[in-house]
């Protein structure tokens, strides 16, 4: 399951985390549907869908759940809200450089069952302190916390030890 990966793209009228898509492109006010609210995209549905492709009868589906993330960037980088499914290990070729990192490892990226509960007030929607903070902050590791500076190979090679270390005995 290392470095699962996957996006589902919503279509949206809006480029911020207050995010109401629209159902089938349909602009008429009576045809939107907040997808958030109506339960049709709920993290849970989204986790056992990807433990069910797993194709694994060893593979503990709580467990699964627990490994894998499901969100969004508090800044889009498309037009089109997307979805990120990832797996907690942020041990992936797909992981290509700091700023990418910290996209996924900081507050820049929010949980999608956090959406409908954000402070009106919350920093994430701070779009500047948002870009700001994935371009210039340390890297630190996911899972003890070492600070690595701004020295993405040593971060990317510390990671795959991280990831032997709890995974490989499985």
């Amino acid at each position: 399951m290392k470095g699962i990966r996957s996006e589902t793209a919503i279509d949206s009228d809006r480029s911020s985390l207050d995010v109401k898509p629209v159902a089938n492109n349909d602009s008429n006010e009576e045809n939107r549907s907040d997808v958030l609210s109506d339960g049709l995209m709920d993290s849970s549905l989204i986790k056992q869908n990807v433990a069910e492709k797993t194709n694994s009868s060893d593979i503990d589906l709580e467990e699964v759940y627990d490994y894998i993330r499901v969100g969004v960037h508090a800044v889009p980088s498309l037009s089109n809200l997307h979805i990120h499914i990832i797996s907690k290990d942020m041990c992936s070729q797909r992981m290509k450089n700091a700023k990418h990192y910290n996209s996924f490892s900081t507050s820049f990226f929010v949980d999608f069952d956090d959406i409908p509960n954000l402070d009106p007030f919350d920093k994430r929607y701070n779009s500047a302190y948002m870009t700001n903070l994935v371009g210039k902050k340390s890297l630190v590791c996911c899972w003890c916390q070492k600070d690595f500076g701004r020295s993405f190979k040593a971060l990317k090679e510390h990671l795959s030890a991280e990831y032997n270390k709890r995974f490989d005995p499985l």
